[in-house]
């Protein structure tokens, strides 16, 4: 209901914007996707925060790289660092139970591919949010403009997770047994 309370129509949009949309969809998939796997092969408080932050090394590598980083602060960098320290050691109980080969497993495989994913949409986000923002075409203050984002990545998101769904067999399974076992309303 968001793009028809906007009072936009879609083709007022610049073109370019659905492609923008569309990979934020599947970059969101890829991050659900690693997210579950990881999930589902270890312990959450292992993979969550290697997965949360790891984003925030690649999002400052790929702003620096696209010759954004003047936005990044000197103060920034040390914060991004110590958010992954902490973020890594995190589940440990003592320092002494870090080691580098208990972070080599499929757990944070999937925690990286959910890691990739993250960067994915938090950079196309920025990318899409400025089509928008700095359209001609588009009349709308900044909360509108983000509401009616997200509204369009959320669908874009939907679809890309239904059709892994859809055509991964086991993803399928899962659905049917989800279906199948779920309490029945009487």
């Amino acid at each position: 209901p968001i793009p028809l309370w906007s009072g936009q129509t879609l083709a007022e949009f610049p073109p370019i914007l659905w492609g923008w949309v569309t990979l934020t969809g599947i970059a969101q998939a890829v991050y659900l996707i690693g997210l579950a796997g990881a999930y589902r092969l270890g312990d959450m408080s292992f993979a969550y925060p290697l997965a949360r932050a790891l984003p925030v090394l690649f999002v400052a590598l790929i702003t620096i790289i696209s010759g954004r980083g003047a936005e990044v602060t000197s103060i920034g960098y040390p914060g991004m660092g110590l958010i992954v320290i902490g973020c890594v050691i995190l589940p440990l109980i003592t320092f002494r139970d870090f080691a580098f080969t208990e972070y080599v497993s499929p757990v944070y495989l999937f925690a990286l591919l959910a890691a990739i994913g993250t960067t994915g949409y938090t950079v196309i986000d920025d990318i899409g949010l400025r089509l928008m923002r700095e359209s001609s075409t588009v009349s709308l203050e900044n909360r509108s403009i983000t509401l009616l984002y997200i509204s369009f990545q959320t669908t874009s998101t939907a679809v890309s997770a239904w059709l892994v769904v859809l055509f991964y067999r086991p993803e399928r399974r899962q659905l049917a047994e989800i279906f199948r076992d779920r309490p029945r309303l009487h």
